[in-house]
C-alpha cells in the first residue's frame, strides 16, 4: 500500500540536525552540566581540558554555519510511501528476535522484572544474528518515522506510528536503555527538521527529555533491584546537597551518565605519568583502536590487550566519552586527532549519499545520533550504532545511487 504523493518542498529547520551544530552544542551541555558538581567523584576540570573543550566547541559551530551556507538547506520528503516492505522486514526482525529469546531461555526484561537478573541486555543475542538485529530496527524506526513525517494520508500516518512503536518494543524487551534514548532522538530530531513552530517544539521537548530522564532513572533502579533504589547514590559518590534537595533522586542517573565520561576522561589525563610520545607506533594503535569499527578491528587482528584503558573515577562508571582513550596513545595530540577526525568523519558521510537520495535524511540522523553519544563512549567503532551508518550507504549504492525521492 501506498500514500499519494506529498509536497516535499517544505520549509526544514535544518539548523537542529546539522551535526556539526550538535556536536557543538552537545560538549556545551556537557561541560555545563560538569559544572552543578553533585557528585564527588568527579575531578575539576583542567585548564587545558578547559581550553579544548570550549575551542573545539567554537570550532564545531563555526564548520556548521558554514555547512549552512553551503547549500544544507535542500532536503527532500518521499513523494510515496510504501508500507508493505517496511511491514516485511519487521516480521523478519521479529522472527530473528524471536529465535534468539528461544535460544537464550528468556529476555532481559523479565529477568529484571523478576528479580533474577540472570539475562543481561549487553550479554543477550546470537552472535552476528544480534547486531544485524539490534541495528535493523533502529534503522526501521528511523525510515518509518522519515515515511510518517512524508505522508499526508491520515490511515498511512496512523499505521506507520504503529509500524514505529512496533519497532520500539525489542528495545523494551532487551532492557536496553541507550537504544531507546538513540531513537527517541532521532524520532525528536525529524520532528524539529519539519516543525512549523520549532522553538516551541523544541521548548516541549525539553520537558519530555526531563519525563525521560526520569524513566532512564528509575529503570536503572529496577536494574539494580528493589531493595536497592540508593545505591547509585552511593556508587556514584553523590552529594548530601542533592540527596536533600528538591530533584528527584532518579536523577542522579541522567547527571552520572553525562558527566562521569568526561570525569573519566580528565581523570584518565589526571592519572597518566609523563606525555605519551607522539610517533608512528602510538599514532598506528590510535588508529586501529578509535577510528576502525570493532567488528572490523577483530578481523584485522588487532590484540584487545594491547588497547588503552581509561583510568575510571570508580570501576562501576565505565563510560569515558570519545575522548577518553585518547590522551594515552598520544597525549592532547591524541584528543585533537580524534576532533580533527569527527569533523572529517561528519563531512565524509554527509556528501556520501546525494542529497535528493530518499536514504539521506535517516542517514543524517543516524549521524546526528552518534554525534550525540560520542559524549558516552567512542560510537564510531561502537557496533550497536555505526553499523546503522552502513545500511543507509549500502542501500544507497545497491538502488544504483538513485537520486530521486521515491
Amino acid at each position: 500500500m501506498t500514500s499519494q504523493p506529498v509536497n516535499n518542498r517544505i520549509r526544514f529547520n535544518t539548523a537542529f540536525v546539522n551535526p556539526f551544530f550538535i556536536n557543538g552544542f552537545t560538549w556545551l551541555l556537557v561541560l555545563l552540566v560538569y559544572q552543578l558538581r553533585w557528585s564527588t567523584l568527579c575531578p575539576r576540570l583542567s585548564e587545558e581540558m578547559l581550553t579544548f573543550l570550549i575551542t573545539t566547541v567554537v570550532i564545531s559551530l563555526l564548520c556548521g554555519f558554514l555547512l549552512q551556507k553551503k547549500g544544507f538547506n535542500k532536503f527532500y520528503l518521499l513523494r510515496r510511501v510504501r508500507l508493505k516492505p517496511l511491514w516485511v522486514i519487521t516480521t523478519i526482525l521479529y522472527i530473528l528476535l524471536c529465535i534468539e529469546i528461544i535460544a537464550e531461555g528468556g529476555f532481559p526484561l523479565l529477568s529484571y522484572v523478576t528479580g533474577t537478573r540472570s539475562i543481561l541486555y549487553n550479554e543477550f543475542g546470537l552472535p552476528g544474528i544480534h547486531i544485524i538485529v539490534v541495528n535493523c530496527f533502529s534503522a526501521m524506526i528511523i525510515f518509518a518515522y522519515y515515511a510518517y513525517i512524508s505522508s499526508q494520508d491520515k490511515m498511512i500516518r496512523k499505521k506507520l506510528r504503529w509500524l514505529v512503536f512496533i519497532n520500539f518494543i525489542p528495545y523494551l524487551i532487551l532492557f536496553n536503555r541507550a537504544g531507546i534514548i538513540d531513537n527517541l532522538l532521532g524520532v525528536f530530531l525529524m520532528s524539529l527538521l519539519v516543525s512549523k513552530r520549532p522553538i516551541l517544539l523544541f521548548v516541549k521537548l525539553i520537558f519530555l527529555g526531563l519525563a525521560i530522564l526520569y524513566g532512564f532513572g528509575y529503570m536503572g533502579n529496577l536494574r539494580f533491584g528493589k531493595d536497592k533504589m540508593d545505591m547509585i547514590l552511593e556508587v556514584g559518590g553523590i552529594t548530601n546537597e542533592f540527596r536533600k534537595s528538591w530533584v528527584p533522586n532518579e536523577f542522579a542517573w541522567g547527571y552520572l551518565y553525562i558527566a562521569t565520561p568526561l570525569a573519566n576522561t580528565q581523570n584518565t589525563i589526571n592519572r597518566t605519568r609523563g606525555i605519551p610520545s607522539v610517533d608512528s607506533e602510538n599514532l598506528q594503535n590510535l588508529i586501529e583502536y578509535e577510528f576502525i569499527p570493532g567488528i572490523v578491528s577483530k578481523r584485522l587482528g588487532v590484540e584487545e590487550n594491547n588497547r588503552n584503558k581509561a583510568k575510571l573515577i570508580k570501576d562501576d562508571l565505565i563510560v569515558s566519552s570519545v575522548y577518553g582513550r585518547g590522551y594515552g596513545y598520544m597525549g592532547w595530540m591524541g584528543l585533537w586527532i580524534i576532533y580533527i577526525f569527527i569533523l572529517l568523519f561528519i563531512l565524509v558521510n554527509t556528501k556520501i549519499i546525494n542529497i535528493n537520495s530518499r536514504f539521506y535524511i535517516p542517514m543524517l540522523i543516524t549521524l546526528d545520533i552518534i554525534v550525540v553519544m560520542n559524549l558516552f563512549d567512542n560510537m564510531l567503532i561502537f557496533i550497536g550504532l555505526f553499523p546503522q551508518l552502513l545500511i543507509w550507504i549500502l542501500l544507497y549504492f545497491s538502488n544504483g545511487r538513485k537520486c530521486l525521492i521515491s
